[in-house]
């Protein structure tokens, strides 16, 4: 029965690994609307959309943040592709009042990291890795998040992997522009796992 049942998907053209998975947000910025994104603070002057090269992106300018999506949110694959301009970033995800997860840069060291707040205000590192990200040169960010599995891969390449024996199980996403830096970020996609 489970031959027949790969096969059948196979016919049809649906991919087995995404067969599963439902759009939750898609932000490309080409239409120029921050509808769907709110920040603690003012959007403007931190953030806005700008024309690069043809292109919209959003344009964060440190230290600022904006988020997006439900509280409801629970396993879901998150790719945003990132741009430094000057200094450093974060994504955040599964942000609710119980804490959040982030990853981000640190050009002091050329490391990704990811970390927890849980709660709110108490941080813990997860895991650290060697990595490239030179200035002014797109990078592709995904983060897939099924339980209490985490696993962050920069430009396709796996590069932490985190089974979180306490974990945040829900929440929305963010993206961080750090102090004194200029971020650019496209093609937000968030995917649901079931």
């Amino acid at each position: 029965m489970k031959e027949i049942l790969i096969v059948l998907i196979f016919m049809i053209g649906i991919s087995p690994v995404y067969a599963e998975e439902e759009s939750l947000l898609k932000a490309d910025f080409e239409n120029q609307d921050l509808t769907y994104w709110r920040s603690g603070m003012d959007i403007e002057p931190y953030w806005e959309i700008k024309e690069v090269s043809g292109n919209y992106v959003l344009s964060g300018q440190g230290p600022a943040f904006i988020d997006a999506g439900s509280n409801a949110w629970k396993d879901y694959s998150l790719k945003v592709n990132v741009k430094r301009i000057a200094g450093a970033f974060e994504v955040g995800f599964r942000i609710s009042q119980e804490g959040r997860y982030y990853i981000g840069f640190n050009q002091d060291k050329s490391t990704i990291y990811l970390g927890k707040n849980k709660p709110w205000g108490t941080n813990f590192a997860l895991g650290e890795a060697g990595v490239q990200l030179e200035l002014d040169k797109w990078h592709e960010v995904n983060i897939a998040l099924n339980g209490e599995s985490i696993k962050v891969f920069i430009n396709e390449e796996l590069k932490i992997e985190h089974i979180d024996t306490d974990p945040l199980l829900q929440g929305c996403i963010s993206l961080i522009s750090g102090d004194k830096s200029t971020v650019y970020f496209d093609d937000v996609m968030i995917m649901s796992i079931e």
